[in-house]
């Protein structure tokens, strides 16, 4: 389901995290404590994973503390009227029992919404519950039939499923596929960078000696690709190790070991001329070590810039 124009839960995700930065100087210091504490506790709740649960809960329960702490000083009937605010007391039990919070989150079944939507309209309204229960339960045996799933034979006295005939239809038929909600994601490839069209492009190639990859600490270790002949198409895009995009202006964790990581900032993104629209590229980080200590305000943690590598 498309969301032209609205936001949803991802975004928010996000905008509770940054928000404190676009704040700090418009809003009161009581303010600004509870958009602290709300992107606190929003980016511990954002997780998939839980390492150490009795760690994890008593962490939780203390920037829960401190949101709420935060709305009772600027307006403590929110707590009593906002059902949501209340909840959050009982999340800890919650995650104890059912695991991450992002397993039961209900934002996701909201797009259903759509699927109610419609039903109710191809209905004839004299009995619109039963018409939506019982188209629902159509779309759950179809979904049954193709995938494999077996059901009882009162006849033959024994569990059955369809042919092989019936569940390679699926297989078969992108377009089914895409109906169901199964149609399968395409990895991607680590390293994989990808260039403007051929018009843009073939504007912007440039020399090894105008890249800022030649001007890298460790670029003495390219000399192989970054020799002075070389020419090189700025690329858009690129594919990460773990699968996510990233474009010139991104952030990253770096590995260059099990051992060794580093918080980076792409800056440049390059593709041979030689090499196809969709290959390996080079890609240049500005090097950026955290700082000991928080930043005094934001109460968060401060990067400085190393080197470019």
């Amino acid at each position: 389901m498309q969301y032209s124009n609205g936001l949803i839960g991802k975004h928010f995700k996000t905008l509770m995290q940054v928000a404190t930065f676009h704040l700090w100087d418009l809003v009161t210091p009581a303010q600004l404590a509870l958009s602290r504490g709300i992107g606190e506790l929003g980016a511990l709740l954002w997780i998939c994973e839980i390492e150490n649960l009795d760690i994890y809960l008593t962490d939780l329960k203390v920037l829960i503390d401190n949101v709420l702490d935060a709305f009772a000083s600027i307006d403590a009937t929110k707590i009593l009227f906002k059902v949501k605010i209340h909840l959050l007391v009982h999340l800890p039990e919650h995650i104890r029992r059912f695991g991450p919070a992002v397993r039961f989150a209900t934002e996701v079944f909201e797009c259903f919404n759509a699927v109610f939507r419609m039903l109710s309209v191809l209905s004839n309204h004299l009995a619109p519950s039963r018409d939506i229960a019982l188209k629902n339960a159509e779309l759950d045996r179809i979904k049954h039939l193709l995938s494999g799933g077996y059901w009882w034979d009162n006849q033959k006295k024994e569990w059955v499923r369809s042919e092989d005939g019936v569940q390679e239809l699926l297989l078969a038929s992108p377009t089914i596929q895409q109906h169901l909600g199964w149609t399968p994601l395409t990895a991607p490839q680590p390293g994989l960078v990808r260039c403007q069209g051929r018009n843009l492009r073939e504007k912007a190639v440039m020399q090894t000696a105008g890249t800022r990859a030649i001007h890298a600490d460790n670029s003495g270790n390219f000399n192989g690709v970054l020799f002075s002949g070389a020419t090189w198409y700025p690329a858009v895009e690129g594919i990460a190790q773990s699968g996510d995009s990233f474009a010139v202006g991104s952030w990253a964790v770096i590995r260059l070991d099990e051992s060794t990581h580093f918080i980076g900032h792409i800056v440049e993104i390059l593709s041979s001329v030689n090499a196809l629209r969709e290959s390996n590229g080079l890609v240049t980080i500005e090097k950026f070590v955290v700082g000991s200590e928080r930043h005094h305000y934001l109460g968060m943690p401060v990067l400085f810039a190393e080197s470019a590598a």
